[in-house]
């Protein structure tokens, strides 16, 4: 279930000089930092909002939406 969040752990010296182009490396590591501990958080509220809405319009709606907000993300990372 924490995979993700592992990788993430394990290449974020790589993520840092990806994303977060700075001059000073240790204020790439602290976005770096920041951008997985927002990550971690944002989890929980996430699940509570998703689920509000999944018992306002259903589980299968919701469940594509999800799957749809996970998808688009990845794909624009591609190109």
């Amino acid at each position: 279930e924490f995979y993700d969040f592992v990788l993430f752990a394990f290449f974020l010296d790589i993520f840092a000089k990806v994303f977060f182009p700075q001059n000073d490396a240790f204020w790439m590591q602290i976005n770096a930092y920041i951008a997985f501990g927002a990550a971690y958080l944002a989890r929980p509220f996430g699940s509570i909002v998703m689920a509000h809405f999944a018992d306002r319009y259903g589980r299968k709606n919701i469940f594509y939406i999800s799957m749809l907000l996970m998808v688009l993300p990845s794909f624009a990372l591609a190109f």
